[in-house]
């Protein structure tokens, strides 16, 4: 990861550009229930400690809520 990245500023950037628009936004854990969100954004998703496990918790997700 470059020196000058900076997680939460990063994080924040996402976040106002959802809330701007009338987005509710939720920060949830990695072991968290996705099934109620209609609509998911990882930006980081790289950074999260489990990130192989990522991938497949969002296939389910996308299968559960999305009919994918």
């Amino acid at each position: 990861m470059h020196p000058d990245f900076d997680y939460w500023e990063h994080a924040l950037t996402y976040y106002r550009a959802l809330r701007a628009h009338g987005v509710t936004v939720d920060v949830v854990t990695s072991e968290s229930d996705l099934s109620t969100y209609r609509a998911l954004v990882a930006p980081t998703h790289h950074l999260v400690d489990d990130v192989e496990r990522l991938p497949t918790r969002v296939r389910l997700w996308e299968r559960e809520s999305v009919g994918g």
